[in-house]
């Protein structure tokens, strides 16, 4: 599969990616060390890099102006938690990592 382009627009969250987000979310807090109060997914992009296996970039609101962007992975092994990027702004690109 090829990989993801560079200018591929992100998305409105979906109800599945939602899904995904919200079930990572304890992943999220415990690699970040840190309980969310809030945490609203709202946007992402998505590529399928095997039949098996699809990777999702979700920025998620956290509270106030803060933002994380997270990278999870979901497939055949169950749902894992790739990268987090914290201190991210509203504006801020969603991009690949």
């Amino acid at each position: 599969m090829l990989p993801p382009r560079e200018d591929m627009p992100s998305e409105p969250i979906n109800e599945i990616s939602r899904q995904v987000t919200i079930d990572a979310k304890s992943l999220i807090e415990n690699e970040v060390g840190k309980n969310y109060d809030t945490f609203e997914p709202v946007l992402f992009k998505a590529v399928r890099p095997a039949l098996d296996k699809l990777i999702y970039y979700v920025k998620v609101h956290v509270g106030s102006n803060d933002y994380i962007h997270v990278k999870i992975c979901t497939g055949t092994a169950g749902l894992e938690l790739r990268t987090v990027l914290q201190s991210k702004t509203k504006d801020e690109e969603l991009g690949w990592y």
